[in-house]
C-alpha cells in the first residue's frame, strides 16, 4: 500500500538560545510512514537559512509528543491537521 510520508522538525530543547540567533539552528526531523509506522530520525539537522522555523505545535501538546509513543503521537497530530505537509526551501 502506498503512503505519502510525514515528517516533523524540532529543534532540541537543550539548544543554546545563543545558537539560534546566529542562524545555527540545529533539531531533530522525524520522518515516518502513516501505514506501517516505520520510522527514522535525523538528529543534529540543520535547515538551510532561507527557511525559518516555527513549531506547530503548543508546549503543552509538544509535552504529549515525548515519550515512548512517539511517532503515534505525532501521527495523530497530523491527522488533527496540527503539522505541515510540507515546507518550501528557496
Amino acid at each position: 500500500m502506498k503512503a505519502k510520508i510525514r515528517f516533523y522538525y524540532t529543534i532540541s530543547e537543550f539548544q543554546p538560545k545563543f545558537m539560534i540567533k546566529n542562524g545555527q539552528v540545529r533539531g531533530t526531523v522525524w520522518v515516518w510512514c502513516p501505514n506501517c509506522l516505520h520510522w527514522t530520525h535525523g538528529s543534529g539537522t540543520q535547515l538551510p537559512k532561507s527557511v525559518t522555523y516555527v513549531n506547530e505545535l503548543e508546549e503543552s501538546e509538544i509535552k504529549k509528543v515525548k515519550g515512548p509513543y512517539i511517532i503515534d503521537n505525532l501521527n495523530r497530530f497530523w491527522e488533527k491537521g496540527r503539522l505541515s505537509e510540507s515546507f518550501t526551501v528557496i
